[in-house]
């Protein structure tokens, strides 16, 4: 079963009306599909992966390469495909407003893009970083997971330990240095996912917890307000079994059913 938090938008309205031909939302899907038919990416082949940002894409591919168009940290508008110069294989990447991570199968993290706030990991001098440079202050951590907010930057470490680095305007609790988020140190943390400016955690016992900004109710609460620190979502019936943010809405899966619930 799904269960969605947050801004939810259709048309003009927060309320979808149901028609014989469907709701406006779907409606106007298959208008922009008319209008906008989707396109192959030329140049990609064995495409395993894909992450977007506010402006840019990355592709991971099979071979454990990485390609990247779109805006760049320059301001530069790459409208095709350009390889990423890294060490593979790459295992997995995630995209930011405007930074990028990628993680390598050895564990080691690079970051690239802008770095306002500290959400690449590198320090204060680095303002932008054009070509991926590893996150030296994770060395020595074996990180499986990786996530990117739009102005924060979340790891996992195999050890269930999370290290944020990024904005911390609305309680992301990220910093320029790169350390472990000290609530979740006692969670045993199975997964994490950002949004825009909030962050949500699985534990290995399918509990939840959810921080950050809070204005769309994205966490979860039954509240607009931000949380400062990780709060568990108490509304939940059952163990959750995955989870995933957006740029405004939470959603997860509670274990033990198979009811999907499409949202728009």
């Amino acid at each position: 079963m799904y269960f969605c938090f947050g801004f939810v938008s259709c048309l003009k309205s927060r309320t979808t009306k149901v028609s014989r031909g469907g709701s406006s939302a779907q409606l106007l899907m298959k208008l922009l599909l008319k209008l906008l038919p989707p396109a192959v990416v030329k140049g990609l082949g064995g495409v395993v992966g894909v992450a977007c940002g506010q402006e840019h894409c990355l592709a991971l591919c099979e071979s454990g390469q990485v390609f990247a168009w779109g805006r760049s940290s320059e301001g530069q508008e790459v409208s095709t495909p350009r390889l990423q110069c890294m060490p593979i294989p790459i295992v997995q990447v995630a995209c930011g407003n405007q930074h990028s991570l990628a993680l390598t199968v050895g564990g080691d993290v690079y970051s690239w893009g802008v770095n306002r706030f500290g959400q690449l990991g590198h320090p204060k001098e680095v303002s932008t970083l054009a070509i991926p440079s590893r996150i030296q202050s994770l060395t020595g951590v074996p990180v499986t997971q990786i996530c990117a907010g739009g102005e924060h930057s979340l790891v996992l470490g195999l050890s269930g330990l999370v290290y944020c680095c990024g904005a911390n305007g609305s309680g992301q609790l990220g910093r320029f240095n790169v350390c472990v988020v000290p609530a979740l140190r006692e969670l045993s943390i199975s997964s994490i996912s950002c949004g825009e400016a909030h962050t949500a955690v699985l534990t290995q016992d399918g509990s939840v917890f959810t921080f950050g900004e809070g204005s769309y109710g994205q966490l979860g609460h039954n509240s607009t307000a931000n949380e400062l620190r990780p709060r568990r979502v108490e509304s939940l019936e059952g163990q959750a079994a995955q989870i995933a943010c957006g740029s405004r809405l939470f959603l997860l899966c509670i274990s033990n059913f198979c009811t999907v619930c499409l949202l728009c």
